[in-house]
């Protein structure tokens, strides 16, 4: 049997009401699970290391 998996080959994302950016910072959507984690953890590190 000859059995293939599915291929992804195509994401199509749609933005909608979306704001100006004189009117705050955004958000850039990553899909990386771990560059997310980082990110959510600089922060808190940042405090840290002020102390």
């Amino acid at each position: 049997m000859a059995l293939q998996r599915a291929r992804v080959r195509r994401i199509v994302l749609t933005a909608e009401d979306l704001d100006a950016a004189e009117e705050g910072p955004g958000t850039q959507l990553s899909l990386d699970p771990e560059r997310e984690t980082r990110l959510r953890i600089e922060p808190v590190l940042d405090r840290l290391n002020a102390r």
